[in-house]
């Protein structure tokens, strides 16, 4: 819900989806969206499956960024400092 209202809205510049759960619902409301988009998804997770979302990207308006992170399913467990540091990254880009 929060990527959707964000996508919307234009005080927003930059959209982060940490493992959307695309097995469940459809991200094509993304594709009009000009926004800097930053996705990041295990590759081992049910709920956000990688090869299903690298297709909804290859749909979707650019600039977006994925990164994928080997070994890790929806819950992170572990590599929680790891994604921060991308959101961080990518946000401070800004």
């Amino acid at each position: 819900m929060a990527l959707a209202a964000g996508a919307e809205d234009a005080r927003v510049g930059r959209l982060v989806a940490i493992a959307p759960p695309i097995a469940s619902f459809d991200l094509s409301f993304l594709a009009a969206c000009r926004r800097p988009t930053l996705f990041i998804a295990g590759d081992r997770d049910p709920y956000c499956p990688i090869d299903r979302l690298e297709r909804t990207l290859a749909a979707i308006a650019e600039p977006h960024e994925l990164v994928r992170l080997p070994g890790i399913d929806h819950f992170f467990a572990g590599a929680e400092s790891e994604v921060a540091r991308h959101v961080v990254r990518f946000v401070a880009a800004q």
